[in-house]
């Protein structure tokens, strides 16, 4: 049995590690160095659509998780699924900042 400092440790870093996976999502994206191919679906899909990147994100993480669920069943699927609530809202909220800030630091 994990101790519950260990837990909360391990949380802790999970939590600063979606943050920042949220965050080099939306800065790779908007400095058009490409994204990584889980993201390249949800952007091009937000290119096209009224729907945000992280819905896309969001709605395609659940779509894995179900086919995960079928493949495997109920096991394992807790963590992703908070991963899967979370990135989504953290990556559209970083791209509204970077988009911000890549207005601000353009050049004309």
């Amino acid at each position: 049995m994990m101790k519950k400092k260990e837990l909360f440790r391990r949380y802790l870093v999970f939590t600063v590690a979606l943050f920042v996976s949220a965050l080099g999502v939306s800065v790779i994206t908007h400095s058009y160095l490409g994204t990584s191919p889980i993201s390249s679906i949800p952007y091009v899909l937000s290119l096209n659509t009224p729907l945000s990147m992280g819905t896309y994100i969001f709605i395609l993480n659940m779509i894995l998780i179900a086919g995960q669920m079928l493949m495997l069943g109920m096991s394992g699927t807790a963590c992703r699924n908070n991963r899967s609530f979370c990135f989504p809202t953290c990556t559209d909220n970083y791209y509204h900042l970077t988009r911000i800030w890549k207005r601000r630091s353009s050049y004309r």
